[in-house]
């Protein structure tokens, strides 16, 4: 029984995914199907004038159901596109604070700020990135403390792994 469950939500679990598919495709043939139900006893007609009165029936519904899928696809490409901006936003900053930090007299609160900034643009940055980045705050808290530490590979290869990012 537990795994009739298990399927169970599985396919419900697909089914939320893929709503809008389902709508879609039901959407694109349920005009067809009305039609034929309605006027498939009068049979296949040689008369163009129903054939033109038909294509007016199948443009209208169809221009209705393609206007509403291309007004949601441009929601959510316009939504992408807003997270991409705050992403490449985010890691500029990112980028910009790191170079501003100087292995030579590093300051402290200009470390706690990015920190903070990191933190704070968490959902915009990939987990990698985002470890990467808090190892490199304790690298520098660590260098404030002790000048000898200072690695300026580490320091060059995290600034690499933002430019790859954000060149994404």
């Amino acid at each position: 029984m537990a795994i009739a469950t298990s399927e169970n939500s599985k396919v419900w679990l697909h089914i939320k995914r893929n709503w809008w598919k389902i709508v879609f495709l039901i959407s694109l043939f349920l005009p067809v199907i009305f039609y034929i139900c309605n006027f498939s006893r009068n049979g296949f007609s040689d008369n163009p004038a129903d054939w033109g009165t038909f294509g007016d029936y199948i443009g209208g519904v169809y221009s209705v159901v393609l206007t509403l899928a291309l007004v949601y696809v441009t929601y959510i490409l316009n939504k992408k596109n807003e997270h991409n901006k705050e992403r490449l936003h985010a890691v500029k900053e990112i980028y910009a604070r790191i170079s501003n930090i100087e292995s030579d007299n590093i300051n402290i609160d200009d470390i706690n700020h990015l920190v903070k900034y990191v933190v704070a643009n968490k959902l915009h940055l990939r987990e990698s990135i985002y470890r990467q980045l808090i190892i490199m705050t304790d690298y520098y808290k660590e260098v404030a403390v002790d000048k000898s530490k200072i690695d300026i590979e580490k320091e060059a290869a995290l600034k690499n792994a933002l430019k790859e990012y954000y060149n994404e």
